[in-house]
Formats: C-alpha cells, structure tokens, sequence
C-alpha cells in the first residue's frame, strides 16, 4: 500500500518550518536518485558512470548538510517502471525515497527517447512511466543526448513537465553531448540547488539555470535546457 504525502501537507505547513524545512511544507532531508543504464553495453568491462561524480556532491558542499545519494542500474522500459510507474514502483513504495527532490536519469538519448541497453524507450513509454511525481515537490533531469531538440523534443519537454507532475525537468538539445560538460553542469546544478538558503529552492530553478548559463559556455553549446512549471 502506497501512502503520499500529499495528505500531510496541511498540517506542516501550520507549524514554523525549521532550517531543514522547504516553504512547502516538507522536511528537506537533501536527496538525490540517479537512476543510470549502462553506457557502453556491448563493453562487459567498461565502467563509464556519472555515479562517482555526482554522488560526491556531498564532499564538494562539505559545510552544508548531507546529500542522501541512491544510485540503481536499469537495462528497459520494464526496468524503468519497476522504479518509477506510479503507484507500483519502488520509489513510491519506499519510505526512504520520499521527499527525495532530484531524480536523474542517465542513458543514451534522442529526440523525446532514451536509449538503454536493452530498450529504445520513446515518448510513449516514457510518459507512462513519469507518473505521480506531484506527490512531493522534485525536479526530474533527463541526461541524455538531444532529448529535447527539435520542435518534437521540445514539445515532448513541455508535455512530459505536465503530465509527470514534476516542478522542473532539465536537459539537453544537442545530439552531441559531451560527457565531461554535461556532468560539470549537473555539478553546477546541483550545487547551487542544494546550497539555498532562507528560500524554497524550487522557486530558484529559473534563476539557477540562468546562472549556468551565464557562467558556463559549454552549456549553450549542448543545448541545457529547462521546463518550469
């Protein structure tokens, strides 16, 4: 049986909200889920993985709170759904997952589809199983190469934000993204996300990205990208 946290949104946000406290109303326990296939399938030896990264985040914000960092392989669609189809999936089904306010998903990408090792997963497939994630506040990032280019991976952007439920989704325009830029900008992200202080950080999406932007040139040229609610 699932239970959502919707149903307790009213009773915390009439109490004073401490300093781990988002002003929506829930405790900001810092989370971060990376779901990831495999990069080079057909290399059984090759360990090529954003995981050592990003999961470090923690170490690279070392005067701020811990980040809770989770980390699971998929290989298809049927992968995909045992994590995240609502309301089945585990992530809706385990406690410790709750509240957790960025999902990034990490495979191969083309216009409005992911390529994992064992599946080509296309809009369709891709909406069914970004479900329910209104549930609690979040930001989902697709890591992927060129799944947002174009009028039809444009438009998969803004039709994915509202039917997931999502606040935000990020990602990329150009099919060509190279590896080391895109993590340095998921660093970026993540960092400035996790270091607001004094604000619901969900209302800063906007800016941070800008400042992404602003900073760092290799993200026009990968096409970063941002759909907000």
């Amino acid at each position: 049986m699932i239970t959502t946290l919707n149903k307790y949104e009213k009773d915390y946000i009439e109490t004073r909200l401490d300093d781990q406290q988002d002003s929506n109303g829930f405790a900001f326990n810092k989370k971060l889920m990376i779901l990831e296939s495999n990069w080079k399938p057909d290399e059984v030896f090759n360990d090529i993985s954003v995981f050592p990264f990003l999961s470090n985040i923690s170490t690279i914000l070392k005067d701020q709170p811990p980040i809770t960092v989770g980390h699971r392989h998929f290989d298809s669609l049927r992968g995909l759904n045992f994590y995240l189809k609502f309301p089945e999936g585990q992530i809706w089904n385990d406690s410790e997952s709750w509240g957790t306010q960025v999902f990034y998903v990490g495979t191969h990408g083309s216009t409005a589809t992911i390529q994992t090792s064992m599946d080509v997963i296309r809009k369709d497939g891709l909406m069914n199983a970004f479900k329910g994630f209104d549930n609690w506040p979040n930001i989902i990032f697709l890591g992927g190469c060129g799944i947002f280019s174009g009028k039809e991976g444009d438009a998969f952007g803004y039709d994915l934000l509202a039917s997931s439920g999502t606040r935000a989704l990020f990602g990329y325009k150009s099919p060509d993204v190279d590896f080391l830029n895109s993590t340095i900008i998921e660093l970026l992200f993540l960092s400035k996300f996790y270091c607001i202080k004094g604000r619901n950080p969900f209302d800063c999406l906007q800016e941070i990205y800008d400042s992404i932007m602003d900073e760092f040139v290799p993200a026009h040229e990968i096409g970063f990208t941002l759909y907000l609610q």
